[in-house]
């Protein structure tokens, strides 16, 4: 039979309880200081879980300093939001000056804009006056050059060509003194023409002018202090159509035709397509520059009929 050290020893192995009752429950004060050990143990290693987790070291009896990592963490959180004020407070001022700047600039463009386009419409206004100017100017530089041309072609400054008519003036046959044909009846016949319209006016090729005079020396006629012999070619040069039914309704015509049916002249009159007279003589040429314009289709005449 076991005795008491061997009933109180929960080490000791007890055969007659293996081969009895290997199933049974242990008793009470034998299984709970056990499971109060696990239990012990269980929430000693969690509450070292949890130490370790929070900062704590076990068995250390020293805790780490939370109150000043909290504060250095405001410290930082609180420098951080300052200078983000800070930098929230420079830019809005930065953008408030660089609107202000960017406002000031674009009045400033504005308003040089208005004045190039207020000067454009100055220089628009005054490149309308200069073309208007221009072409006026134009206008009377045309009509200076054809007036300037027309007085040069009446006053024999140049050589001209162009339509007109031929006149062809001879004694009749068996003339006298009284018959034939005299300067004063040529004279007719060229202010008729100048009257009639013509341009230019040539007698035997020799051009005529203001300063052409006609005369009667012995049997011949001189013009341009020339003498002429018969036949008497009058070439003018003007409108075809209707030169020569111009010419019978002046004075001058009328008392040419006259003549020439009194004395019997014999003329012939001739339509020409083309006719190219010279320019007057150099010395008459010259004499014309002192002289007074008159009208540039009767440069001999100061009335129809005379010189």
């Amino acid at each position: 039979m076991p005795g008491p050290w061997d009933r109180h020893d929960p080490d000791r192995h007890d055969p007659d309880r293996d081969r009895s009752g290997a199933g049974e429950r242990l008793p009470s004060r034998v299984t709970m200081p056990l499971l109060d050990r696990i239990v012990e143990d269980s929430l000693e290693q969690d509450y070292r879980v949890v130490a370790e987790r929070h900062g704590r070291v076990a068995g250390s009896g020293r805790t780490p300093a939370r109150p000043a990592l909290v504060v250095a963490v405001l410290v930082v959180v609180g420098l951080l939001g300052a200078m983000a004020v800070l930098q929230t407070t420079a830019n809005r001022e930065t953008d408030e000056l660089s609107r202000a700047a960017l406002i000031e600039r674009i009045t400033a463009r504005r308003e040089a804009l208005a004045a190039q386009q207020e000067e454009i419409a100055t220089l628009r206004s005054g490149n309308a006056s200069s073309a208007e100017t221009a072409t006026a100017l134009a206008g009377a530089l045309q009509a200076a050059r054809a007036r300037l041309r027309s007085l040069q072609v009446a006053t024999g400054f140049v050589a001209v060509s162009g339509e007109g008519v031929r006149f062809t003036v001879d004694d009749p046959p068996g003339s006298d003194d009284i018959t034939r044909v005299r300067a004063a009846d040529l004279h007719q016949l060229v202010n008729g023409l100048w009257a009639a319209g013509a341009e230019a006016i040539a007698v035997n090729g020799a051009r005529l002018t203001a300063l052409s005079p006609f005369s009667d020396s012995g049997d011949a006629i001189q013009v341009n202090a020339a003498p002429l012999t018969p036949p008497y070619v009058v070439s003018a040069i003007g409108d075809t159509r209707d030169l020569q039914a111009n010419l019978l309704q002046t004075y001058s015509g009328v008392r040419f035709e006259a003549l020439a049916d009194q004395y019997g002249f014999v003329v012939e009159r001739q339509n020409v397509d083309r006719l190219t007279l010279p320019s007057a003589p150099s010395s008459q040429v010259r004499g014309l520059r002192s002289l007074q314009p008159r009208d540039a289709r009767t440069p001999m005449l100061t009335q129809e009929g005379g010189p």
